[in-house]
């Protein structure tokens, strides 16, 4: 690649990764140019990629992708592919030998190589410009038929950072109970355990958090299952009396239903404030106890907002980051809180604050003006600024996403196929809308129930037509406010059943249980519509899940416009307003009209967003923001002459 424009083959051998390399690197130097090469070979062996590495303080960066069989990138900026870009690489690819693609703004410019007559797709093009700013880890390279596979490509290029702490509620690791000494230690699920683990596994750090259980911790079960995580694990223990106050009572009595704009669901009960402090300040005492300078914390979700002044208050001045993943209100929910100003001063002690979308954004930075009258908000353009007690916080959206590739692999997979055939085949001739669920107020599941009644009882047409396979996971069934509201939707299922059904019809398969994965994926796969309507939600990611299990590029979306969601797949999806039940049966007999190349349509648009903004995308920019931050941080202890820790 020429620094003019042109371009020119590089013909990578076996045997020939070092010399290549160092030719290209050499070439770029003579230009007075900052680049890096990533290359592809057919059949390099392993030690010729470690001689590369070696040659290069191992941050040689290989990619490997079918039919591509070399590509050189420009070092600098952000390598994120933009929508637009894209759009235009199908046209002539299968027709050119070389691809020419360049963005001058960002001043880097890609050449991809084919290989003989094979088609390169637009996806595969994609995937290397997008894989272009991580670091490929050579211990994920495998050998496998003489061509190198990439295993793994999450490793995040976090230079300024020593290690990265990360703190939540809960560990990736439950630990319970199955009689007298005897443990199990089951591996938790979730976007956030698949998005981070794998930046923890790589480059070592410390996952802090509580197992599960309340009561003493035995430390042998831990250690022995988290022996070879690749990080060290450090529990929290919490008594029964903190589980029930800060964890039932304040966090998921107050905090949660307010957040979800369901404020008569809170009980502002006064103790609950002063245990949410000390299981903050217990969570403090670990993390003051573990970090170093320069260590890059990053403390997750509503649990913890007391974390980041717990802290400050121990003299740790180090940078400290937060992301909220349920939805922060707007003031005049949010002034119902006791005393709103101290959680507000709270939060404001972290130096880089992450919230799920623009309006969440919004909301804090709202409540912010009205509370904190010595605050002063500085608008910008990518991160917001916020000055308070002679300090600036960063404060930004970053949407999470979920691993479009794990999702999609596991519907195209044989086993998730035939449970799909099986599945629509138990109704024939009935489109299947499928609602999947935890069982909680803010589901909005008892409002969808009535809407799917509301929607039978006025389109005729519907009755024998649909079928709504209705999933709920069982969760905090032992708080009395949750038995009562499964009893309620309980009743509704019944009464859409009992008023609708006939001899060969049952309008409501009602699953009070949950689904394992390739069930799960069987069911996203064969329903016709998905029925995604929270009454309000941080993110909700059965709807990403839904998109990226629909291979065959079909299928229709219902989705609140109060879930987060909404404002990325907003292009694809039907939104609605889920307290109208009229609207949102309205709907349900649209998607049951639409056309397939309506559908089509909609669904492409949908899972483009979803591949491109997945949950590594969510993890990479929420770093890279962070590592903006370590390094300003780093800068003014350099310049007061005082380390980053006490």
């Amino acid at each position: 690649m020429r620094g003019d424009g042109e371009t020119f083959p590089f013909h990578v051998r076996a045997g020939d990764f070092s010399k290549l390399f160092t030719k290209l690197l050499f070439y770029h130097v003579e230009l007075g140019q900052k680049l890096r090469g990533y290359f592809f070979a057919q059949s390099a062996r392993a030690g010729d990629i470690k001689s590369v590495a070696a040659s290069v303080n191992d941050r040689v960066d290989v990619h490997t992708l079918t039919n591509v069989i070399e590509v050189a990138t420009a070092e600098g900026g952000d390598r994120r592919v933009h929508d637009q870009r894209l759009q235009r690489l199908p046209h002539g690819i299968r027709e050119q030998r070389f691809l020419w693609v360049t963005d001058d703004r960002r001043k880097r410019a890609v050449v991809v190589e084919k290989k003989g007559d094979l088609p390169v797709a637009a996806r595969d093009v994609l995937n290397v410009l997008q894989c272009g700013r991580n670091h490929i880890p050579l211990n994920n390279l495998a050998i496998r038929d003489s061509r190198i596979e990439i295993l793994s490509t999450i490793n995040y290029k976090l230079t300024s950072m020593n290690r990265l702490i990360v703190v939540s509620n809960r560990l990736p690791f439950a630990l319970d109970s199955t009689g007298e000494e005897l443990w199990t230690v089951t591996p938790a699920a979730g976007g956030l355990v698949s998005a981070v683990e794998p930046v923890l596994r790589e480059r070592g750090g410390i996952w802090i958090g509580w197992p599960g259980i309340a009561g003493e911790i035995p430390k042998g079960p831990l250690a022995e299952a988290t022996r070879d995580a690749g990080y060290k694990v450090v529990p929290v223990a919490l008594s029964e009396t903190e589980r029930d106050e800060f964890y039932y009572g304040y966090s998921n009595g107050v905090i949660w239903p307010l957040f979800h704009d369901l404020q008569n669901f809170c009980n502002f009960e006064p103790a609950y404030w002063q245990a949410y402090k000390e299981v903050n300040e217990r969570y403090a005492d670990a993390i003051a106890r573990c970090s170093q300078p320069d260590d890059f914390i990053w403390v997750h979700d509503y649990h913890l907002m007391y974390v980041a002044q717990a802290l400050r208050e121990r003299g740790l001045r180090a940078a400290l980051s937060f992301f909220l993943h349920i939805p922060f209100p707007p003031y005049d929910i949010f002034s119902k809180l006791p005393q709103p100003q101290r959680l507000l001063r709270a939060l404001l002690q972290f130096d880089l604050l992450g919230f799920q979308t623009r309006r969440d954004l919004r909301n804090f930075l709202g409540c912010v003006r009205r509370v904190m009258l010595d605050v002063r908000v500085v608008p910008r353009r990518e991160l917001q600024l916020v000055r308070f007690e002679k300090r600036e916080i960063r404060l930004g959206h970053f949407p999470i996403g979920i691993d479009f590739d794990s999702f999609e692999n596991g519907a195209m997979s044989d086993g998730v196929a035939q449970r799909s055939q099986q599945l629509r085949a138990n109704f024939p001739d009935c489109q299947l809308i499928l609602g999947v669920d935890r069982l909680d107020y803010s589901k909005g599941i008892p409002e969808r129930l009535r809407a799917y009644r509301d929607a039978l009882e006025r389109h005729p047409e519907l009755r024998g037509r649909v079928v709504l396979i209705q999933v709920v996971v069982p969760s905090r069934v032992e708080i009395p406010r949750y038995h009562e509201f499964k009893q309620r939707i309980d009743r509704l299922v019944g009464d859409i059943n009992g008023r609708f059904s006939t001899s060969n019809w049952l309008p409501v398969q009602y699953h009070f249980r949950g689904l394992d994965r390739d069930d799960l994926l069987a069911h996203y796969r064969a329903c016709d519509i998905a029925f995604v309507t929270p009454l309000k939600d941080g993110m909700n990611l059965v709807a990403k899940e839904y998109c990226a299990c629909r291979i065959d590029e079909d299928g229709a979306l219902i989705l609140s416009q109060f879930a987060g969601a909404a404002e990325q797949l907003k292009t694809g999806a039907l939104l609605v307003n889920p307290y109208d039940v009229e609207e949102v049966a309205d709907t349900v007999l649209k998607a049951f009209r639409m056309t397939d190349a309506e559908r089509t349509a909609r669904m492409k648009r949908m899972r483009r967003g979803v591949r491109d903004e997945n949950v590594f995308w969510w993890v990479d920019s929420f770093l890279r923001a962070g590592a903006k931050l370590v390094a300003r941080t780093a800068r003014v202890a350099t310049r007061r002459g005082a380390p980053t820790k006490r």
